[in-house]
């Protein structure tokens, strides 16, 4: 349990502080991008100080080695150096140390009860704006776009049809809708049972996003899983709702 407690925190933190959150991502304040690149540099040292008599197999380090190999000559190819070589260095580090030291069932289970709460609290902030209970702070991203902001949650407005779409912490709706997507997965899939008060607040977070892109697809095909796994027929109603909803409102 007090392992599980430690990925926990380390795993909210790591998404807190990734580059696709809107504070450490396009907020536009340098000062949390240096802590951020810190925070990234360091990790992986701590892993390998406090793990030093750890013995890795001779095929999962050539595997790490060669991933780390080509994932920087790609990106530095195209000219995307994701911040440099060093931080991509360590980032594939610290990634490796968790996948060997965490069992994997555990991680996934921790990063959907993540993905939760963050869907539940941007909701909670969503509807709080959405009816004035909720006042939110007015503020602007890297480009220049208008990002109403309130305990952590994030907001932005399309100027065509004046939605508020939930974005959570993330630089944008689409960020969101990803993490949302990889949740979903990882509960119909990889997890031996599904949590269905995660499987339904995933579907409500989902709605308030107004995200049309790929959003119908994804989520008729997790729904048809579902019927086909546990026959629950309720699941198939709820997320073509939420489907057909984004696409009817943002196009």
């Amino acid at each position: 349990m007090k392992q599980k407690w430690k990925i926990w925190g380390l795993t909210l933190l790591l998404i807190i502080v990734s580059r696709e959150s809107f504070w450490f991502g396009t907020y536009g304040n340098a000062s949390l991008y240096t802590l951020r690149d810190l925070f990234l540099m360091v990790l992986p040292v701590a892993f390998i100080l406090t793990h030093v008599s750890y013995r890795f197999s001779y095929r999962s380090v050539g595997l790490l080695f060669f991933s780390i190999l080509m994932f920087v000559f790609t990106t530095v190819l195209h000219g995307n150096s994701m911040g440099g070589p060093l931080l991509m260095i360590s980032s594939f580090l610290s990634a490796f140390y968790i996948s060997k030291l965490v069992k994997m069932e555990v991680y996934l289970g921790v990063f959907s009860e993540i993905i939760t709460l963050l869907s539940l609290c941007s909701i909670i902030v969503w509807g709080g704006c959405l009816i004035d209970v909720v006042t939110p702070v007015v503020g602007y991203n890297v480009v220049g776009a208008p990002v109403l902001h309130k305990f952590f949650s994030v907001l932005f407005m399309n100027e065509e049809s004046m939605l508020l779409r939930n974005s959570s912490i993330f630089r944008e709706p689409g960020v969101f809708m990803v993490y949302l997507g990889l949740s979903l997965i990882v509960e119909l899939i990889y997890l031996p049972r599904v949590s269905y008060t995660y499987y339904y607040l995933i579907g409500s977070t989902i709605i308030n996003i107004f995200y049309r892109r790929y959003c119908d697809r994804s989520i008729n095909s997790s729904s048809c899983y579902t019927i086909s796994k546990e026959n629950q027929f309720i699941s198939l109603y709820i997320f073509n709702f939420a489907s057909y909803w984004n696409i009817f409102f943002y196009e």
